[in-house]
């Protein structure tokens, strides 16, 4: 999205085309970045048979754990 006047001013008008007020925009901005959040298992569908698709797992899950790595929870 620009920071030109003009894309500030389409944001604030998708905004309030949502929203009665940039006061209830925000308010549910808060709320929903306040609450926690759900981690959902992980579901395994790739066919190990399948050279590629095993690279392409392999590949995804070494993303998966160095971009969550940081904020990985910890018990």
């Amino acid at each position: 999205m620009s920071t030109e006047n003009g894309g500030a001013l389409h944001l604030m008008a998708q905004i309030l085309s949502s929203y009665s007020s940039l006061d209830e925009f925000l308010a549910t901005l808060h709320r929903e970045l306040e609450a926690p959040t759900q981690e959902l298992p992980r579901i395994d569908l790739i066919d190990s048979a399948d050279p590629a698709a095993a690279q392409w797992a392999e590949a995804v899950n070494r993303l998966g754990a160095a971009r969550h790595g940081r904020h990985a929870a910890t018990n």
